[in-house]
């Protein structure tokens, strides 16, 4: 990756990735340099994640929004199986009961507690109660581990990678994205997934029906980038 190709020069990257892959998930270099590089082009707003287990991809948020000074972060996740269970995927995926989700909770919290970060808070919720509780903003979100963070309602960043299944990530779009402001980005992670097309068929309508929103379009690793040229509307409508 040459210097200055993603708004950060070589050694902010590198300490970037040091600290990213100290955290349990699977983003990639290129898609942490393709989240470096849009980040540096992002409005001011708030950052939102869905879905965050033990918070690589919410690490690089949280370091690049305090870097440019975008706004407030949210991570939104609820840390139990029977929420996260993918449906609609082959009966192996992510059915796990045994596995201890509060052990990724608390994972988060201790990975970016001490993390050059913005003001951030997080909702061991899911993406529905967590959307009651932003949709009204300007909000003020507390938790004991980060204090108190304001949220505008603009957001300038989300970054989509909760429930797997079409209806949820459907819901994830139709809820959050009105609130993308205008040169706002989207990521919807996994829309190329070898376990179910739930991210790909979202992504798709969105990109077919409302194509002169969207200023550009790219697929890095697994995931779907959209920078928006102008808001979306209230009522998105990205059912089948």
């Amino acid at each position: 990756i040459a210097h200055g190709d993603i708004g950060v020069d070589d050694n902010f990257f590198a300490a970037l990735l040091h600290g990213a892959y100290r955290i349990h998930g699977q983003s990639g270099v290129e898609k942490m340099a393709a989240l470096t590089g849009i980040l540096a082009s992002a409005p001011k707003g708030d950052i939102v994640e869905i879905g965050v287990l033990a918070g690589r991809s919410a690490f690089a948020l949280a370091v690049l929004g305090e870097h440019h000074q975008l706004g407030a972060m949210l991570a939104v996740d609820p840390w139990t199986f029977e929420d996260l269970e993918h449906k609609s995927s082959a009966p192996w995926v992510f059915r796990m009961p045994f596995v201890d989700f509060d052990h990724f909770r608390r994972g988060f919290v201790l990975n970016l507690r001490h993390a050059k970060r913005p003001p951030l808070a997080y909702l061991h919720a899911t993406s529905d109660k967590a959307y009651d509780a932003y949709k009204d903003a300007p909000v003020s979100l507390s938790t004991p581990e980060f204090g108190t963070a304001d949220f505008t309602g603009q957001i300038a960043v989300i970054h989509i990678d909760g429930n797997h299944d079409e209806a949820a990530v459907v819901r994830d779009c139709e809820q959050w994205l009105p609130h993308v402001t205008t040169d706002g980005w989207v990521i919807i992670d996994d829309y190329i997934w070898a376990h179910g097309d739930g991210p790909q068929l979202a992504g798709d309508r969105l990109l077919g029906r409302y194509s002169d929103h969207i200023k550009r379009s790219f697929v890095i690793e697994k995931g779907l980038f959209v920078q928006l040229k102008k808001p979306l509307p209230k009522d998105l409508g990205l059912q089948g």
